[in-house]
């Protein structure tokens, strides 16, 4: 049986799930940025949650798509557990 999915919440740890996930796919964070006509801080700041509006949410989407929601959801979890957040 498969976990259940957790909720991806903008923050340092979907950031950094989001990225393994592109570096594990030998994806480009700059040319993601550019496909989406933003600049590398943008995504970032995005990712994080420093900003959080409605295109942060769009953007957010867009980056789980890019890699595949069940990646990012199983990098995010290990994440989760490594802090201790999860059993």
């Amino acid at each position: 049986m498969q976990k259940p999915a957790v909720v991806l919440l903008p923050g340092a740890l979907f950031y950094d799930s989001w990225a393994a996930a592109m570096r594990a796919q030998k994806k480009s964070i700059a040319a993601f940025a550019k496909a989406n006509e933003l600049n590398y801080l943008t995504v970032k700041l995005f990712a994080t949650g420093a900003s959080n509006g409605e295109k942060a949410e769009t953007v957010r989407a867009a980056m789980v798509a890019e890699v595949g929601e069940e990646l990012v959801q199983m990098l995010y979890q290990k994440g989760l557990r490594d802090l201790g957040a999860v059993a």
